[in-house]
């Protein structure tokens, strides 16, 4: 499952501390804009969203998208502690994405034994001769 921009946006949201709201807002305080080129920059580069859905979840256009990708690009070469908070976003994202497959796999386990469960009903089994047929084997 991949993950989505909107899960990004939550993400790095959660790790500035700062309501999503705000990041979509005009504001130009410098702690939220950096949030906001932030949650640009791993969003163009880790999901196959277009710029303009992107900028839409912010309410910003393809080109203030693009814009940011540019920014944080060149001063992830220059600035170490912008390396670190991608950093850590990407591995926070990595756990997102591993939380949403661990949830995937418990949904297809739970229709799996509902199927099992309504094939035993519809064709009168019991869980006794389920069980007997494993003790014999």
């Amino acid at each position: 499952m991949r993950i989505t921009a909107q899960e990004i946006l939550i993400i790095v949201s959660d790790y500035y501390n700062v309501n999503i709201s705000l990041i979509q807002s005009e504001t130009r305080k410098a702690k939220i804009v950096y949030a906001r080129h932030i949650y640009n920059y791993l969003a163009k580069t880790l999901t196959i969203e277009k710029t303009e859905y992107i900028g839409l979840i912010i309410k910003r256009n393809r080109t203030t998208v693009l814009h940011s990708v540019k920014k944080i690009s060149n001063e992830i070469q220059l600035y170490s502690d912008i390396v670190n908070d991608v950093f850590l976003l990407k591995e926070r994202i990595s756990e997102n994405k591993l939380v949403i497959k661990d949830i995937d796999l418990l949904q297809s386990s739970i229709n799996y034994t509902k199927s099992f469960l309504n094939w035993m009903i519809i064709n009168n089994v019991y869980l006794s001769d389920i069980n007997k047929l494993f003790v014999s084997l």
